[in-house]
């Protein structure tokens, strides 16, 4: 197993068993619109998507999975696109939760 398939598997296994414990996922809903804030490329729903992880319990799996496993595209453990690139903004949002 590669180290994206180990770390993806990681990073699924915290949310099946938050979801399993009844708590809420932000990103993962049955309202396919509201789901779809996290893949969205208008940049105020992803400010808004963003916004909706900060109480996520699986934020700093997220976090550490972009963190090693850069995306461009959606919302990852409550940074868009556009704060991605920004190494003061990630160092700011993230300070020592990796």
């Amino acid at each position: 197993m590669s180290d994206l398939e180990q770390d993806h598997r990681a990073l699924t296994n915290v949310i099946e068993e938050l979801l399993d414990d009844g708590l809420r996922i932000p990103c993962i809903r049955s309202d396919t619109r509201q789901s779809a804030a996290w893949l969205s490329d208008n940049p105020k729903r992803q400010e808004i998507a963003a916004t909706q992880c900060m109480g996520c319990l699986a934020i700093r799996e997220c976090r550490r999975y972009v963190a090693k496993h850069p995306k461009e595209a959606g919302v990852w453990g409550g940074t868009t696109e556009k704060d991605r690139r920004n190494p003061d903004v990630l160092r700011q949002l993230w300070g020592g939760v990796l």
